[in-house]
Formats: C-alpha cells, structure tokens, sequence
C-alpha cells in the first residue's frame, strides 16, 4: 500500500474516531436524551480505551511520516 494513501486513512481514521467520541459525550441533562438521540453513555474504561487507540494511531502514523520521509 502506498504510504500516504496509508497515513491519510490512519488520519481519517483518528479524526472520526475523535467526532464519534465528541457528539456521543457531549449531552443535555434532560432524562431520556441518550436513547431519544441515538447517543451512547460511555463507561470510564471504555473512554480510556478510546483514548489509547488515539495515541496508538498518532504513533503509528508519526512512524509512517518518519518512513516517508526516510524515501524522499
């Protein structure tokens, strides 16, 4: 596989990971919002794994970059 088309979907990867985490934490009070708006309620430990797998892809993808980088 190409490595930017590679790093460009790592990216787009990450970036919606990181929207579905913002529209799914970011909520009203108001009882009966989550399942009325299709949201989810996130443990601690489900967030924390979240927020490993962002970390796991930015080094990834900064490896890549690094590799691209190496061939030009």
């Amino acid at each position: 596989m190409d490595l930017d088309k590679e790093i460009r979907y790592f990216k787009e990867y990450r970036k919606k990971l990181i929207q579905f985490i913002i529209v799914n934490t970011c909520y009203s009070q108001t009882p009966g919002y989550y399942k009325g708006q299709g949201r989810v309620k996130f443990k601690p430990r489900q967030m924390l794994g979240f927020l490993k797998e962002i970390s796991d892809l930015e080094k990834h993808i900064s490896k890549l970059e690094f590799k691209t980088d190496l061939w030009n």
